[in-house]
This record gives C-alpha cells, sequence and structure tokens, in this order.
C-alpha cells in the first residue's frame, strides 16, 4: 500500500485531470500512461487480480490443462473465471490477428452459454472443450513471449470531431501506432463510447470477421467485466488495420465505403418506425433469390430500397433469418453450395454456403438482429 503522501497526490493528480481534460493532462504528463489495463515495467498488460489465472491459462501444458482446470473447479472456483482468464489470455496473446486464435475467443461465449442451461455435473464440458482449443493454440503461437498486446500510450482526440471518425481515418491510413493510441483515448472514457466508435471503423467493411470479432468481445464483457473494455475491444482496432494493409484498395475494393453512404443519404435511412403489414412467403422467397443471385451492388440496392419502404412493410429479423434456414429455403441454398478445398476453408460456414454470404451479418445487421450499439436489447447478458 502506498504512503499518505502517495495517497494525496495520485487524489490531486486526479481532480487536475478532471478539471483541464485527458488531453492536455496526457500533455502535461498528469494522466496515467495506459489506457484501459494495468501494466507492468517493460510495457506488459496485465490483468491485476486475475492475472495468475491468465498467466496460467498461458503456461500450462495442454496436456495437464484439463485436470489443472477442474482442480480449480472443484477448489471453488467459478467457471465463469475461467472463461475470463481465458478470454483475457487470448487478447494479450494473439490481439485480433491470429485467425485460429481470434475463433477460440468467440467460441468462448457460446460455449459458456451452453454450459449454463446444462446439468451441473456436465455444465463445465463446453467450456473445457474450448478452453483447452485456446490455451493449445496459445502454445502453438509461442506462448507469453509472443504476446501482441503491449500497453499503448493514449493519443490527443481533437475536439469538436468525431472520435470514431478519427479512428477510421487512422485505419485507412494503416497506421497501427496511430489507430492504437486514438482508441486508447476513447476508452478512457466509457466502454459503450468506445465501443460505438469502434463500429465506425469496423463497419468500413463487410468482411464477416471484422464484423462479428467487436460484438463477440463486447459480449464477454459480462464475463471479464468492463474494466476491460480497452483489452478486449483493442483487438478489433488492430484486426481492421492488418485488414486494410491486406486488402486490395482499387475503386472496385473500396465500393463499398461509398455506395452505402449514398443508399443511406438516397433511401433517408435509418428509420424507425415500421408499418404493420406483412410481405408473404412469396415477398421472402423472391428476396432470397436477388440476395444470392445478385452482384454486390445490386443486392445493396434492393436491400436500401427494401429498407425504404418498410414503412409500409413490417418484416421482422426472424423472418429473414428463417428464409436461409427453413426446408423451404434449404433446395436453394443446397443447390448453391460450392465444392471447397480444406486448404482454402476459411469457416464451417463457408463450406456449405456461397462467399461471401447474400444473406449475412450485414442483412442481419441492418433487420436489426445484430445490434448497432450497446444500448439494443438484442444484446444477450453472459452475467
Amino acid at each position: 500500500m502506498g504512503t499518505r503522501r502517495e495517497f494525496l497526490g495520485g487524489v490531486g493528480r486526479g481532480m487536475l485531470v478532471a478539471s483541464v481534460g485527458l488531453g492536455t493532462a496526457l500533455d502535461m504528463g498528469l494522466a496515467p500512461a495506459w489506457a484501459g489495463d494495468d501494466g507492468d515495467g517493460d510495457g506488459r498488460v496485465t490483468f491485476g487480480g486475475l492475472e495468475p489465472l491468465v498467466g496460467q491459462m498461458q503456461e500450462t501444458p495442454v496436456d495437464r490443462l484439463l485436470p489443472a482446470l477442474v482442480g480449480k473447479l472443484n477448489a471453488g472456483t467459478e467457471l465463469k473465471t475461467l472463461v475470463a482468464a481465458a478470454a483475457l489470455a487470448n487478447a494479450r496473446t494473439f490481439g485480433g490477428e491470429d485467425y485460429i486464435g481470434f475463433h477460440a475467443l468467440m467460441a468462448l461465449a457460446p460455449a459458456y452459454h451452453m454450459a449454463r442451461q446444462m446439468p451441473e455435473d456436465r455444465r463445465a464440458l463446453p467450456v473445457l472443450k474450448v478452453l483447452y482449443r485456446n490455451t493449445s493454440r496459445i502454445q502453438e503461437h509461442g506462448g507469453r513471449p509472443s504476446e501482441v498486446l503491449r500497453a499503448v500510450r493514449p493519443g490527443a482526440l481533437s475536439a469538436g470531431r468525431d472520435p470514431g471518425e478519427a479512428l477510421r481515418e487512422a485505419v485507412r491510413r494503416r497506421d497501427m501506432g496511430e489507430a492504437e493510441a486514438t482508441f486508447a483515448a476513447i476508452a478512457a472514457g466509457s466502454p459503450d463510447d468506445a465501443f460505438n466508435s469502434l463500429l465506425v471503423a469496423v463497419e468500413d467493411d463487410t468482411e464477416v470477421h471484422r464484423v462479428v470479432l467487436p460484438y463477440r468481445a463486447w459480449e464477454l464483457l459480462d464475463v471479464v467485466g468492463k474494466e476491460q473494455a480497452h483489452a478486449m475491444l483493442r483487438q478489433s482496432v488492430r484486426y481492421c488495420v492488418k485488414s486494410e494493409r491486406a486488402r486490395r484498395h482499387g475503386a472496385e475494393d473500396d465500393e463499398v465505403r461509398s455506395l452505402l453512404p449514398r443508399l443511406f443519404d438516397q433511401h433517408h435511412l435509418p428509420r424507425t418506425s415500421p408499418g404493420t403489414a406483412r410481405p408473404g412467403d412469396a415477398w421472402v422467397a423472391s428476396m432470397c433469390e436477388t440476395l444470392f443471385t445478385s452482384s454486390d451492388k445490386t443486392r445493396s440496392n434492393y436491400i436500401h430500397s427494401w429498407w425504404r419502404i418498410r414503412k409500409q412493410i413490417t418484416l421482422a429479423a426472424s423472418v429473414v433469418q428463417a428464409s436461409t434456414i427453413t426446408p423451404s429455403r434449404s433446395y436453394l441454398t443446397r443447390s448453391r453450395r460450392r465444392p471447397f478445398s480444406q486448404l482454402i476453408v476459411r469457416s464451417t460456414t463457408q463450406r456449405t454456403f456461397p462467399r461471401p454470404l447474400p444473406c449475412g451479418v450485414f442483412l442481419l445487421a441492418i433487420c436489426g438482429s445484430i445490434p448497432s450499439h450497446r444500448s439494443s436489447a438484442l444484446v444477450p447478458s453472459l452475467s
């Protein structure tokens, strides 16, 4: 514990930071050097009281991991705590940059959901499977020496400018340092603001992992705690920057960045007051056929045209989802399957659906199944 002098000094600095603002405080050297995460002297991100268990998730040999975790459970450690430690170990090791790694992260929340619905004597099984996969991949990646996330100094946010747009511009410039510093400054505020600002950069492209990763990370905040919002969400910042570096930037590749804003303006979107009429099965079948067979540009125009007349037509998200999974659509789905070599398969979904998905994350998002911000009641709680 610190001395009385250190305590009073911290109180004084906190009052001064509150009065002059974060940006000025950073320039004066008064604000903490790291945003969101604790860190040790060499810039390594640490996680307070969970750190011993996080380290165990990284370092325990996989052939001894499950007995060790079962021993923790028998000694009284909650399953939720193990999931939290695994999520933080994953974030610190991979930083959203390892394909198998972030799939293990995204599997944690569903596994925990399943566990809570299972009988007590088998409740840990779905979680233990993902924890094993998580630690195995961490050690294949190189363990602690290969950690991607390091403590980051927050940048300065420009007054009067939307922080999400500032983050998006840093991502577009493919500047990892600037993007990380900008997001660290944003994350010094509320987790909700950090998440909403992050989505501005995420929504710059429709690639499925870019879209899903922040929602899975946000969902896990109910497990790891909102104080870890920066560590969990900055994975998406890094994913977006790496994605920008890897992608082509021709007119066709970047078309979505001009097309979607133009369509939103053209059709005066978004609107929030649907009508009462239902479209019927024939309309749903026609809509799905269009989505399966059209080009990206035609598909986007069609979706936004539908959204424009949504004031007269109520289309529940469940109707759109059902159109891709009900027996009436199963024939059309199967008829468009493509044979994929296991060497190029990027996800289980793409083994049975065309790529890119014509009725995937983007459509579900605009229909409301995937919330556009944290305040939506559609976000389930894992607590």
